[in-house]
């Protein structure tokens, strides 16, 4: 059980750095830009600063949030050797691939895999995806053989 708990924290974690990485990239964006908006309207008129220094508080209180996030996220991640991060970085991207191709939004299957992580169950999300994968290659085979048959 240990084993099933190590591994669906290091996909959920791994996973969750992705969206992370993605999310913070572009908020740094939107506010770099916002920024130099701002910072170009000062230029404009000294009263400008009244929204700016807010903004820079906001700004300040992102950067905290995103450390503790980052922090919470190393600490959810076991300790796994090069080869098993190879490995879960390789079936993030499948997993990825398959609920791209399924529809299934990002917020659904981090939802489904935060939920196995808290509370562990007999057969994990990522149990159900990767078996209902295989067994429906061995169904397709099946199906395309009685489809030719008549």
């Amino acid at each position: 059980m240990q084993t099933e708990v190590s591994l669906v924290r290091a996909i959920g974690s791994e996973f969750l750095r992705r969206k992370f990485k993605s999310v913070l990239i572009t908020l740094a964006v939107i506010c770099g830009v916002l920024l130099l908006i701002e910072f170009w309207l000062t230029t404009l008129s000294a009263w400008w600063w009244l929204l700016v220094i807010p903004t820079l508080l906001l700004l300040f209180a992102g950067v905290i949030i995103c450390f503790v996030v980052a922090r919470i996220l190393s600490l959810v991640r076991p300790t796994i050797s090069k080869g098993q991060t190879k490995a879960v970085s390789l079936f993030v991207d499948k997993l990825e691939r398959v609920s791209e191709t399924l529809g299934m939004p990002v917020f659904m299957v981090f939802f489904q895999i935060m939920r196995d992580v808290i509370r562990p169950r007999d057969q994990t999300f990522i149990q159900g995806v990767t078996k209902d994968g295989t067994t429906l290659h061995t169904d397709y085979i099946t199906l395309h053989k009685e489809f030719k048959r008549g």
